[in-house]
C-alpha cells in the first residue's frame, strides 16, 4: 500500500460507521482529505429473538456463515456465554479478523471475494445444514447458491442497516462548489441509497471520480448513467484506494 498516492485529494467516504472513520483514517495516511457521509448507521434487528433463538441451537448446524464484520460483531454479541460454535466461515479478511479478535479461527476463501467464493470452501456432504446470520436488507446470492448446490441454509436477521434521512450540509456544499475529487462505495445498496439522496439534495449533475469494490456495487451506478472510472481487482479498502491512486496517478 506504500505507492498509493491521494495526496491533496478530498475524497467522499460513504460507508457505515465504524468502517467509515477506518477508511477516512488510511485515506489521510496516504495524503489524502477523507470526507464523511456514511449512508446507513448499523442497528441491532428489531426482534432479537430469532437470532438468539439460532445462536442456542447451534448443534443443529455443522457451520456459520458470516458474510460481513457486522455479521460478525452480532455473532459475537449474542453468541451464548461457554458454548463453542460449529465451525465458523468469514468472506474476507476483515470479518475473519474480527472473529479472531475474539479467540475464534475462522475459514476463509483462499482468494476472497464474494458470496460464491465463500460457497465454494463449505462442505457438501450429504444432508449439511448452515447458519448465516446477515443484514435485514441481505441479498439472496448465497441463499440461491444453496439451492442450486443442494445444502441447507437456514438465515437471521443479526443487523440493520438503517438509510440516513439526509446528507451533511458540509458534504452538500462541498460538492456543489466541485471540491470533491472522488468518491468510493463499497457495497451496491450504498451506492442505490447515494444517489436517492444525491435527488434529494439537488446536487450538481458533476460527478466526481467513482471508484468500487467490485462489478455488482458498480451495476447499479452504470444503469444510472454514472461513469465509474475504477473496480478494485480486490473488495478491500487497500485494494479501492489502490485503484483510486492508480485513476489519480496515471
Amino acid at each position: 500500500m506504500s505507492d498509493i498516492r491521494l495526496t491533496g485529494k478530498t475524497i467522499l467516504v460513504t460507508r457505515p460507521e465504524p468502517e467509515c472513520h477506518d477508511t477516512a483514517n488510511l485515506i489521510a495516511h496516504h495524503g489524502g482529505i477523507p470526507l464523511l457521509a456514511p449512508v446507513m448507521t448499523i442497528a441491532p434487528p428489531l426482534d432479537p429473538t430469532p437470532l438468539t433463538t439460532a445462536l442456542h441451537q447451534l448443534n443443529r448446524y455443522q457451520g456459520v456463515i458470516l458474510t460481513s464484520v457486522n455479521g460478525a460483531r452480532a455473532f459475537l454479541q449474542f453468541l451464548p456465554a461457554h458454548q463453542p460454535p460449529p465451525p465458523l466461515y468469514a468472506v474476507g479478511e476483515k470479518t475473519a479478523q474480527c472473529l479472531r479478535q475474539a479467540g475464534f479461527s475462522p475459514l476463509v476463501p483462499a482468494n476472497p471475494s464474494d458470496s460464491r467464493a465463500l460457497a465454494q470452501v463449505l462442505p457438501r456432504e450429504d444432508q449439511r445444514s448452515y447458519l448465516l446470520i446477515r443484514a435485514q436488507e441481505g441479498r439472496d446470492e448465497l441463499l440461491t447458491l444453496a439451492q442450486q448446490e443442494g445444502f441447507q441454509l437456514d438465515w437471521v436477521v443479526g443487523y440493520r442497516a438503517v438509510a440516513v434521512e439526509k446528507l451533511p450540509l458540509e458534504v452538500v456544499a462541498a460538492w456543489n462548489q466541485q471540491k470533491v475529487d472522488a468518491i468510493t462505495f463499497f457495497s451496491a445498496r450504498t451506492a442505490t441509497l447515494f444517489m436517492q439522496l444525491f435527488q434529494q439534495a439537488n446536487l450538481d449533475h458533476h460527478w466526481p471520480l467513482v471508484v468500487v469494490n467490485s462489478e455488482q456495487t458498480a451495476a447499479p451506478l452504470l444503469a444510472a448513467g454514472i461513469p465509474v472510472a475504477a473496480v478494485a481487482c480486490q473488495p478491500t479498502v487497500a485494494m479501492v484506494l489502490s485503484a483510486l491512486s492508480s485513476v489519480l496517478n496515471p
